[in-house]
Formats: structure tokens, sequence, C-alpha cells
């Protein structure tokens, strides 16, 4: 059951012989009034011939006891009767809510100064300009709304439907309501076709997200033709109605991120430390092999010394040994500048590195930041209000 609880008892038999259903001499039973006792609470009475009591107002999801007690035309009262134990339902996570307008009224602007309260209908017309106004009081609401539909009930033609605008002011009295103190309206946010006298027109007012939970809405209904049509207002036999529908919330927990920081940490600090070795060996590759050619070069100058000095006698051989002293400065240049480049890669390679290894670092504490951020903003956010 819900937040009302229906306890049944017996009626009296006139031979049974508890004090509420003794018959009296004349053979004729008495009358009797059962009190109905929620624990110590009085929760109400019934008429000797009511075999049910509904109480109303129940916490969901509660256990509650109930006694019964009759009482005679003579003020006798009866013991207790037995127990009965109820528990109420748990409260509902959604549902369909189907709300009668709260207020309602048109203004009109040739007539500025005068109120429609309490007419029967509601109408609307693009010139002169008719509008019509309602509110809807929201309350137990509960789930995420899902659909919101505005249903009136036509009383004339209309042969160009129908536009719906928000109000955000409700504050607004329907017995005191004019054209000069009616409530700003917004743009257009729904919209009907042309409709029949004598039907239900409804509209889809879920795109315009008006209603997110409990609270107050107040609406404004115009006419986009010059040909004036009306609705019942709640005066009138068919009052204006706003169907809300609801689905439980997410209270799903989303799955906890694995491995993303510390992976994609990896990830990089890897990544450079293999562009740096490659870096590294290849210039190494290329020193390696520029002094082989020198070393080559110097090979040929000697043996080309030789042969001269062969040829040429001793100036030969002094212009060759010029030649390999030349020619060994040079390796040893060559050597020394070889060296000096390595020692520059590998300093240089080394800083790289380690700025790498820095970048890994503060990447990897931003990415965990990033993740409890995520986390705690999935935990819950706003409750929704109705505008």
């Amino acid at each position: 059951m819900t937040d009302r609880g229906c306890v049944p008892f017996s009626s009296p038999s006139p031979t049974d012989e508890s004090p509420i259903t003794t018959a009296a001499a004349t053979g004729a039973p008495r009358r009797w009034w059962p009190s109905i006792r929620r624990g110590p609470t009085l929760a109400g009475s019934v008429a000797g011939s009511t075999l049910a009591f509904t109480d109303s107002g129940l916490v969901p999801q509660t256990t509650y006891l109930y006694r019964v007690i009759a009482r005679d035309a003579a003020g006798n009262q009866s013991d207790p009767s037995n127990d009965a134990i109820v528990t109420t339902d748990p409260a509902p996570t959604s549902g369909t809510f189907t709300f009668d307008v709260a207020a309602d009224s048109y203004v009109d602007e040739s007539a500025a100064a005068v109120n429609y309260g309490t007419a029967t209908s509601l109408r609307i017309d693009a010139s002169p300009q008719q509008i019509s106004y309602l509110r809807f009081d929201l309350s137990g609401v509960v789930g995420t709304v899902s659909s919101v539909t505005l249903r009136l009930y036509a009383q004339a033609n209309g042969n160009k439907g129908c536009n719906v605008l928000p109000v955000a002011d409700s504050s607004w009295d329907e017995t005191a309501l004019t054209w000069n103190n009616a409530p700003a309206r917004g743009a257009s946010v729904a919209t009907c076709d042309s409709f029949n006298a004598n039907t239900w027109v409804v509209v889809d007012l879920t795109a315009a997200a008006l209603v997110s939970g409990n609270g107050q809405l107040s609406l404004a209904i115009s006419n986009p033709s010059s040909t004036s049509t009306r609705f019942s207002s709640r005066e009138g036999p068919n009052p204006a109605q706003l169907v809300v529908v609801t689905v439980p919330p997410d209270t799903e927990k989303p799955t906890p991120p694995a491995n993303l920081v510390a992976g994609a940490a990896a990830a990089i600090y890897d990544r450079g430390r293999d562009a740096l070795r490659s870096g590294i060996e290849m210039l190494e590759s290329v020193a390696e092999r520029g002094l082989g050619r020198a070393l080559g070069a110097v090979d040929r100058v000697e043996r080309i010394g030789q042969r001269i000095a062969g040829r040429a006698g001793a100036r030969g051989r002094e212009a060759a040994s010029e030649l390999r002293q030349r020619g060994r400065g040079a390796i040893d240049g060559a050597s020394e500048r070889g060296r000096e480049a390595v020692g520059e890669i590998r300093r240089r390679g080394g800083a790289a590195a380690r700025r790498a290894q820095g970048t890994a670092r503060r990447t990897a504490s931003e990415l965990r930041k990033a993740g409890r951020a995520a986390t705690r903003g999935h935990a819950g956010g706003p409750r929704p209000t109705v505008h």
C-alpha cells in the first residue's frame, strides 16, 4: 500500500457476546460507532454500517498498528480489538502526475482594466489582443522529468492553432489580473495545430524544459490568428491540465578510472627516452664515420708522399715528412673535435632527458587531479527546480 492505510473490520453479529455486538432486550441489535486508533493516536471514526477505514498522511515504508474500539448509543465502550498491522509501500521514484490548473484568466487589450478571472472561458485573439494566463502548482513530483504535456479543452474552432509562452512571474492573482498589470511573457516555446471545438488540444512542452520538479509554473496562451477562439477555464466544465511523466533518477555510480594516470605518464617518458637514445646513437655514428674518412685521407696522403719521395729524392722525402706531420695534426684535430661533439651531444641529451622526466611527472599529476575532479563532479548535481 502507499501512504494511505485501509483497515477492514467485521460487523457485529446480534448473537455475539462482545460489548459491541450484543443485542438489546427487544432482540434488535445495538447501534455502534467504531473509533480507530493508530497506536495511541485516534485516527478517526466511522458509522456503524461502515466496514473499512482509510488513513492518510502516512510515512512511506513504515509499519503502523491499528485497533478498533466500539461505542454504543449509551456511551458504553468495548475493549480494543485485535491488532491490525499495516506497512506502507516505499516512496515512489517515478510516475505520471496530472495537475489541474490552479489559477487562470485572460486579458484583453481593448478592455485593459477589466478582469476576467471568474469567466468560464479563456479567450485568445490576435486583434485586438486577448491572451490567456494559466498557473499550475506542482507538488509530489519525484524522479527525473521525461515529458511534460499541456491539455486545453477547446470551446470553439481554432483555424491557426495557438502559441504557448513562458511566464517567469507566478505571483499574479486571477481575480485581479488585467491587461495593464499582466506579467511579462517570454518568446513562444511550443505551438498547437488547428483544432475543432469540443476537443482536447494537446501541446508537448518537453523540449521547452520548463519543469524539472516541484514548484509553480505559469504559462500564457496566444492566438496567431485574428479570429478569436476560446478554451474552458477552471470555472468551466473542463479545466486545463498539465501532465508530467518522470522516470527513476540515475543512481548508478560511474566506473572507476583505471590505468589512466600511470599509463599516460609512462608512455610519455618512454617515448622521450627512446627518442633521446636514438639521437645519441645517430650522432655518435656520424662522428665515427667522419673520423674514419679523415684517417683514410691521411693514408692516401702518405702514399702519395712516398711516391713523390721516390721520384724527387731528398726534397720529396722532406715534402712527404711535412705531409705526414700535417696529416697527423689533422687526425688529432678531427679526433678532438669528434670527442667534443660527442660530449656536447651527451650533455644536451641528458638535459633533454631531465626535461622529459619533468614533463611526464607534471602530466601525471594533472591527470590524477582531473580524474579526481571528474569523479567528484559525477557524484551529485543540483536539484532541478521549476522556473
